[in-house]
């Protein structure tokens, strides 16, 4: 028990330095882990990894500085933040997921967005089914929807809010279409800087049904009164 406590914080580093951009610790990582005896959720742990630790790389190929370990640190979980990356790549249950944590970690090499907000739509994207992370990606805008299973748990994952007419995306939604699920979508956002469609607050349409009297609605800046 106390070699593989030993073995797990030895990831932590590890995955500490791959995210700086040491190769030698990417492929260390992926093949100490591809050693261990192990059941099918170890196997899948360890594709989960290859596809992050790949798909990082190929986005740095394209001149991105490699300090996300450093911006990393800055956040809540300080220097555990490598055992919390690794929790969360083990916690995706389809590829396509970690593919988009990839993206995230890219997002933030770049600054756009900070360490607490990559962790933070990392556990988004570990409790939001592909479906409806599917679902979003095709109709993510500023229109109402009527209430279905899929509105409902992308509310229930704070990616939708609820107004007296029905369900509409919030802006943690934009963002992580933006950063994750569409990221590097040209003719969908902009990453220099220009206006794209993720909208400014007071585009958002409805009235928040969470919101009391005398608070204002951050979607659109005015007092909310019952």
């Amino acid at each position: 028990m106390g070699e593989c406590i030993c073995k797990i914080g030895e990831w932590g580093t590890n995955i500490v330095s791959a995210l700086n951009g040491d190769p030698a610790s990417i492929l260390k990582l992926i093949r100490d882990i591809e050693r261990l005896p192990g059941n099918i959720r170890d196997k899948m742990f360890t594709y989960n990894l290859r596809i992050f630790l790949e798909e990082y790389e190929t986005k740095n190929k394209l001149g991105s500085a490699r300090i996300v370990g450093k911006l990393l640190a800055e956040g809540d979980y300080g220097e555990e933040y490598g055992l919390a990356v690794l929790k969360l790549i083990d916690d995706m249950d389809i590829s396509e997921k970690v593919r988009y944590l990839a993206y995230l970690a890219d997002a933030l090499s770049k600054r756009f967005i900070n360490a607490n907000d990559f962790l933070r739509y990392g556990k988004i994207l570990k409790f939001t089914s592909f479906g409806a992370l599917k679902f979003l990606k095709e109709n993510i805008s500023l229109k109402i929807f009527k209430q279905n299973s899929i509105t409902q748990e992308l509310y229930s994952n704070d990616l939708m809010y609820k107004t007296l007419e029905g369900f509409c995306f919030g802006l943690d939604a934009f963002y992580l279409d933006k950063y994750a699920v569409s990221y590097c979508d040209e003719k969908k956002y902009k990453y220099n800087s220009d206006k794209d469609s993720v909208p400014e607050f007071g585009a958002f349409p409805g009235t928040p049904t969470y919101l009391s009297a005398g608070l204002i609605n951050p979607y659109t800046g005015e007092e909310i009164n019952n």
